[in-house]
C-alpha cells in the first residue's frame, strides 16, 4: 500500500513506515501530523487518482526530530567594482515517520 502526497510543493511516495523530510521546521517532535493533499493512492487492490485530491484517504506521521540541510554557498562578484559578497544558508527541515494511511 503506497500513497503520493504534497507536502512543501513537492509530491512525495510514501509507505508505511517510511521516513519522509518534511519543509517546515515549525514542528515538534512526538507531535501527530496528518496529510490531506493525497494526489494518488494504491492498496493493490484499488487505486484512487485524485482530481486534484482525494478526499477519503488521510496520511498520518509522527515528527521525529529536526535537521538542517546541508550548507549552501552563495558568493557574487561584480568585476572591475570591487564588489564582492558572500552568504550561506541552511535549510531547516523535519523528518517524519509515516505511521498510517487510511482509506474512508
Amino acid at each position: 500500500m503506497y500513497a503520493i502526497i504534497e507536502t512543501g510543493g513537492t509530491q512525495e511516495k510514501v509507505t508505511e513506515g517510511q521516513v519522509i523530510k518534511v519543509d517546515n521546521p515549525n514542528l515538534t517532535p512526538d507531535e501527530e501530523i496528518t496529510f490531506d493533499k493525497v494526489k494518488f493512492f494504491n492498496d493493490g487492490e484499488t487505486i484512487g487518482v485524485g482530481q486534484p485530491n482525494l478526499e477519503s484517504v488521510k496520511v498520518s506521521g509522527t515528527v521525529l526530530k529536526q535537521i538542517a540541510g546541508p550548507k549552501i554557498r552563495i558568493h557574487k562578484f561584480i568585476k572591475r567594482k570591487h564588489s564582492e559578497t558572500r552568504q550561506g544558508h541552511r535549510q531547516k527541515y523535519s523528518l517524519v515517520r509515516i505511521t498510517n494511511i487510511t482509506k474512508d
